[in-house]
């Protein structure tokens, strides 16, 4: 009956059925609930297998037309054919990440898990990018992906790491910096409740390398975390 967040961990209020979000109901109301979500589960996969599947596919095309033009013309025509296939992939992970919500921003939600807004939001989780943006840590590229991926964020960002979860509910003012391996969340899911809500930096805050600043919190100009 507790629940419990971070490492070392702390008491966090378990507040389901008090606080708007009705009881999930019976057995037989859960099962026919984790159908749909299961459902609907199996529609994320399709999607991410297909896109990998896809943009796989150009790469291969790709690498065997700059095979082709270097056994004719000479390594360096290959090369220059190639050199464009990472920033396709990364571009295209982008194009996935937004088109799973539709060109549209996530909303602050508050439903059990077995709510279609939970399973938009899963949706976009398992379709985001993540891992190539540790590519650009530390170095002014890293802002400008996250602007494409729909986060707001001022001038100046120092970004050496951080883990930002989700890039549209998330307002960064200028000369911010955020620390190596800190966590920007906007959602919690306690007890099969989930919720979210924005998360606001202002200008000149500073997240400190493994903070985690979980959902609607507001950091204040120039605060230190």
């Amino acid at each position: 009956g507790v629940g419990l967040l971070g490492s070392p961990c702390f008491e966090i209020p378990l507040r389901v059925g008090g606080d708007g979000v009705p009881p999930i109901g019976s057995s037989s109301d859960r099962e026919a609930g984790l159908r749909r979500k299961n459902r609907a589960n199996r529609v994320s996969i399709a999607v991410r297998l297909g896109s990998d599947l896809l943009i796989a596919t150009v790469a291969v095309l790709i690498l065997q037309w700059a095979f082709a033009l270097s056994h004719r013309h000479g390594l360096w025509v290959g090369a220059l054919v190639i050199a464009p296939v990472p920033w396709l992939l990364i571009w295209w992970s982008v194009l996935v990440e937004r088109a799973a919500l539709g060109f549209d921003r996530l909303r602050s939600r508050h439903a059990t898990l077995y709510h279609p807004h939970f399973w938009t939001h899963e949706r976009y989780w398992k379709l985001s990018l993540t891992a190539a943006l540790g590519l650009f840590d530390a170095t002014p590229f890293k802002a400008w992906f996250l602007r494409a991926l729909g986060l707001t964020v001022g001038r100046r960002l120092l970004d050496d790491g951080c883990y930002v979860v989700e890039r549209t509910m998330i307002r960064i003012g200028d000369d911010a910096t955020l620390g190596h391996q800190s966590v920007l969340q906007c959602h919690s899911l306690e007890n099969s409740v989930f919720r979210s809500a924005p998360v606001l930096l202002g200008s000149g805050a500073t997240i400190g390398a493994r903070a985690f600043v979980h959902y609607g919190t507001r950091v204040g100009r120039r605060a230190t975390l």
